[in-house]
């Protein structure tokens, strides 16, 4: 993918060209597998990445105090 924009990128990534939930036994079928870098493959499956806003978890912050240490004479 990045080759067709003119980029030159390692591919760090395999992509299943048929998804295996669609067919599970193609899955370690060389012709259905691309070697693509991470940022391709996120773009493939922006599905993968991101959170549903209603279930994230609030934060919490905790507090600590601290008090400095008194001065010795």
């Amino acid at each position: 993918m990045c080759l067709k924009k003119g980029l030159l990128t390692p591919a760090n990534t395999v992509h299943h060209i048929e998804h295996l939930t669609d067919n599970p036994s193609r899955a370690l079928d060389e012709s259905n597998l691309i070697s693509i870098c991470a940022t391709c493959h996120n773009q493939l499956h922006p599905e993968k990445g991101q959170r549903n806003p209603k279930k994230q978890r609030k934060r919490k912050a905790r507090v600590i105090r601290s008090v400095a240490n008194e001065e010795r004479a």
